[in-house]
């Protein structure tokens, strides 16, 4: 989001033009509170590219989502070999300042729901699938780790958290979030070549795919 977003014909006709904004998300309440966050932040390109620093023929990003399924994978070196690491950690960036902060468009975060996901199944997506569309939006090859509940893994790679049962009809959901559904959604992309998904039943990245 930058300051165009918040012009007022905009903010009124387009936020809410087709079907309400996700999660709690109003455009009447919210719009004062989001117009102070925006007011304080610098939006340069979000590689910062300016100048004689231009854009690389491919960039090569990977995404770390927070899933049990990376903890023992030995893929540190290979995760920060790649141009831009997407982190998901509990731990806020230290870099984090009025230029490097980025607030994400609502209406980013409604396609990827509307989009991508089975929204009558699901209930809205985490934090890490968000992360991955924002990485394939920006970048030309995307590798994805610690996605995709797998129950050989505990829920989360810095703690000892069972994966949710398996409910009677086959899913697996649990709180705001559907995890089988988004595993699917890995699959596919990860089938089409879109983002390359290390599940664990994988072990080389793919780096033929600029």
């Amino acid at each position: 989001m930058d300051q165009d977003d918040l012009e007022g014909s905009y903010w009124k006709s387009h936020l809410g033009a087709y079907w309400p904004l996700p999660f709690g998300f109003s455009p009447n309440k919210d719009r004062n509170a989001t117009e102070r966050l925006i007011g304080m932040l610098e939006n340069p390109d979000v590689f910062g590219f300016h100048g004689d620093r231009q854009r690389k023929p491919c960039v090569r990003c990977a995404v770390v989502g927070t899933g049990g399924v990376l903890r023992g994978s030995n893929k540190g070196e290979e995760i920060d070999a790649h141009d831009y690491v997407f982190r998901c950690k509990r731990t806020l960036n230290t870099n984090l300042n009025r230029t490097t902060m980025k607030v994400t468009h609502p209406d980013f975060i409604r396609y990827v729901f509307a989009s991508y996901m089975n929204t009558s199944l699901s209930l809205r997506p985490t934090t890490g699938a968000v992360t991955v569309f924002l990485a394939i939006q920006l970048c030309d090859v995307v590798n994805i780790y610690g996605f995709g509940y797998d129950p050989r893994f505990p829920m989360h790679y810095y703690d000892h958290v069972s994966i949710p049962d398996t409910r009677a009809d086959g899913e697996v959901k649990e709180g705001a979030h559907d995890y089988s559904e988004e595993r699917r959604l890995w699959e596919r992309l990860h089938g089409e070549r879109i983002i390359y998904w290390h599940s664990r039943q994988n072990h080389t990245a793919s780096t033929d795919r600029a």
